[in-house]
């Protein structure tokens, strides 16, 4: 399994085998786990940050019990977790960022091939990120368009808070406090506090730093409207050996895809669907269900197609390929009408 030079100098490989691990569970029988194991999160997330309000610090015991249900349900089949986050987009408050950002870590920890202590401080790293925005001001926090120079400053200011309110919480290992520590490092020192450069930021900073960055442009906020995902994907793949190392990026992308799970493509016939399954050998092969015709008319019946299996030749008679992404939601296509994780 590919590494991209990110454990640290001594330490023992990760992976729970030479092919990674397994995808256990089907799509379909995933759907509804993967709901419950988001919608858990997210409750327990509003808990844990009435508690930080209440005491300046974090209840002990709880973080890595909580997000151990989140962790096997991307542990038996990753896409059916991207598949929620994206079907949560539109619930406003409840479709925390903090588990999103939390699940992205973990997915690419997967990717990785992190053993199991590694994937539960990705999760409880992931959650804690912003947790220091609970000290920001809301009137800064709600700001819409760009900041000025002042509101900046004290948005950046969020890290700090962050690694007080950990310093005066139970033990929690140095993993995660580099994940909140660093997680707005960049590969060019263009990042703050603290302006690393390349692999001065720890290791568990730069998956934090890409998949906070993910998360933020797939979401509606206060200062931008969520970017589809493809076009987000793209972006990322032209920050490479940027703001991100180029290997990070590389694998982040085989992660989520180029054409991530849940976002709307187009193909070379001219029909739309949502992709189902990421391809983690070819991103740009991923399975995809066919939902309408070129006229943009639903087909009486959803075609499942697996374009790992299709020809390459693009002269060939069955050849298929997707020809382009389009934004999340787009030509009424959503992801939350189809695996009913509601039920």
């Amino acid at each position: 399994m590919l590494r991209i030079g990110i454990l640290r100098p001594g330490e023992a490989e990760s992976a729970p085998g030479q092919e990674g691990y397994a995808v256990t569970s089907t799509m379909r029988g995933e759907a509804k786990k993967a709901f419950a194991a988001y919608k858990a999160l997210s409750l327990q997330y509003r808990e844990i940050t009435k508690f930080v309000d209440r005491n300046g610090s974090l209840p002990g015991g709880i973080l890595r019990k909580a997000v151990q249900p989140l962790i096997k349900s991307i542990l038996r089949n990753p896409d059916a977790m991207a598949w929620t986050i994206f079907s949560r987009r539109d619930r406003g408050p409840s479709s925390s960022r903090a588990v999103a950002t939390s699940a992205w870590c973990v997915m690419f920890g997967r990717q990785l091939g992190f053993d199991y202590e590694g994937l539960t401080d990705l999760a409880v790293g992931g959650l804690l990120l912003d947790v220091g925005n609970l000290r920001i001001p809301g009137d800064i926090l709600s700001v819409e368009g760009d900041l000025t120079r002042q509101q900046r400053a004290m948005m950046s200011k969020h890290v700090g808070y962050g690694l007080q309110i950990l310093n005066r919480s139970g033990p929690l290992t140095e993993n995660i406090r580099d994940m909140v520590e660093y997680h707005h490092e960049r590969a060019d020192g263009s990042g703050y506090p603290m302006g690393l450069h390349g692999n001065k930021v720890p290791v568990y900073g730069r998956i934090a730093a890409i998949a906070d960055c993910y998360d933020a442009m797939t979401t509606t906020n206060a200062y931008s409207p969520a970017f589809g995902a493809f076009d987000v994907a793209r972006s990322l793949h032209e920050m490479r050996g940027k703001q991100f190392d180029a290997e990070v990026v590389e694998q982040f992308l085989c992660t989520v895809g180029m054409f991530p799970t849940a976002s709307v493509v187009e193909l070379n016939d001219g029909s739309f669907g949502l992709v189902l399954e990421q391809n983690r050998d070819n991103a740009l092969r991923p399975k995809v269900m066919v939902l309408l015709d070129k006229t943009h008319s639903p087909l009486r019946k959803p075609t499942i197609l697996e374009m790992r299996d299709l020809p390459l030749d693009a002269t060939h008679a069955r050849a298929i390929w997707i020809s382009k992404g389009h934004p999340h939601g787009a030509f009424g296509i959503n992801p939350k009408d189809f695996f009913n994780s509601d039920a």
